[in-house]
């Protein structure tokens, strides 16, 4: 128990002491919640945890817990670390505090305590993700593409690539950048699920108007384009926009406009062309710039009151 002298000298032992008699469960949680950050920036990573582990509320509990163990793993305290991580009872807040310790390993340089921590759990396709792209950044490629083999998922393994590709394009190492990028769309072959698929290759053709190989990117966007036709999804009207901004990003206004005419609902067609006319506007275009807006008014303007939403 603080005494009193002490708690008047301290307002943060004061709180913390008031926090431990609050009776309503969730708000305790609440006050740890603000509380425990703060321990942590003064590294007392053993009081906040001893804090955490007093709370009657589960998850919060948990939730603190991971905090506390990726606090440990920025400061070195891998061992604890990981014994608080292990404390966790919630599987899935256990795995997200072994792949942040994970993740903290590789910024701080240590990867073969990162690769430890992988190779020991199930689920370990975020930290080999996480991996790849450090490696990347450190000019280990070839490394970085074993990682990725590693990637059982196709849609983490097509993000990792990119992100990868994306590393290369900013380092102006045009070649490999294409041959990643080569390597994603491959990737997206495999993705099982059709709107993943689709929004992976619009992420793709995005990266290849980056790098200025639209005629590429026009492929792969026109490849979603076909896949979100033939989608029965309420989503399909949202990719078809997306796509159709991708197009005239790329400089194709006639797949753009093709592209917006399969769209039905007038909200989304309005905020295309409101879309369409920032990128008019970047590209100094200021006419069509607001003639897209003013076509995008009338529409909104046009609908009945069973369209509105």
């Amino acid at each position: 128990m603080l005494k009193v002298d002490e708690l008047k000298q301290n307002i943060l032992k004061a709180a913390t002491h008031l926090a431990t008699k609050i009776r309503s469960t969730e708000g305790q949680a609440d006050a740890f919640k603000q509380l425990v950050p703060i321990y942590l920036q003064r590294n007392e990573v053993d009081f906040a945890a001893s804090l955490a582990d007093t709370l009657n509320d589960p998850f919060t509990r948990d939730q603190l817990l991971m905090e506390i163990a990726e606090r440990c793993a920025s400061i070195n305290d891998d061992d604890y670390a990981l014994q608080l991580a292990e404390a966790i009872e919630d599987d899935s807040i256990n795995l997200q505090a072994l792949e942040r310790i994970a993740v903290r390993k590789i910024s701080l340089g240590q990867v073969d305590k990162a690769l430890q921590i992988a190779d020991s759990i199930e689920h370990s396709d975020n930290i080999y993700s996480e991996l790849a792209v450090y490696l990347t950044q450190q000019g280990a490629l070839s490394d970085a593409k074993e990682i990725t083999q590693r990637i059982y998922l196709p849609t983490i393994k097509a993000a990792t690539q990119l992100q990868m590709a994306i590393i290369l394009l900013e380092q102006s190492q045009m070649e490999d950048a294409s041959s990643l990028i080569d390597e994603a769309l491959q990737t997206s072959l495999e993705i099982d699920y059709k709107i993943d698929e689709i929004k992976t290759l619009i992420e793709i053709g995005n990266t290849l108007i980056r790098a200025e190989m639209l005629d590429k990117a026009i492929k792969t966007l026109d490849r979603a384009r076909q896949e979100t036709i033939r989608l029965d999804d309420t989503t399909k009207e949202t990719l078809l926009s997306v796509i159709s901004i991708s197009f005239l990003e790329s400089g194709n206004i006639e797949l753009a406009d093709e592209t917006l005419d399969l769209i039905n609902d007038k909200t989304t067609i309005a905020s295309t062309l409101s879309s369409f006319a920032n990128i008019f506007w970047k590209k100094n275009q200021q006419d069509e710039a607001i003639d897209s807006l003013t076509e995008a008014f009338q529409i909104l303007k046009s609908q009945t009151n069973s369209e509105i939403r």
